[in-house]
């Protein structure tokens, strides 16, 4: 029964031949001569081929910019040392 044409469709025509000196065309991903298929495929595309594109990842920002991280240092050092500066003004005035 292969080769008969189904009840539901047009009969299968074959593809048109390729001109001399083309290159042949690559197998199709329903052809059993896929390299992409079966248990003995290689582990990845076949050399000549065109590799699968991934999906871009989406991005997610997980952590804050470096910036923020500087800023908030500054800020700390900068209260640590008023603090300081106070305490030492505090600490002048008592002993006088």
């Amino acid at each position: 029964m292969p080769d008969q044409p189904s009840p539901s469709g047009p009969p299968s025509v074959p593809p048109p031949a390729a001109p001399p000196g083309a290159a042949p065309e690559p197998p199709r991903p329903d052809s059993p001569l896929d390299s992409r298929s079966g248990p003995g495929s290689a582990s990845g595309p076949a050399p000549g081929s065109v590799p699968e594109r991934t999906p871009a990842r989406k991005y997610v920002e997980n952590k804050p910019p470096r910036g923020l991280y500087v800023r908030v240092f500054i800020y700390v050092i900068a209260t640590h040392v008023l603090l300081a500066f106070m305490s030492l003004l505090v600490v002048i005035a008592k002993t006088r």
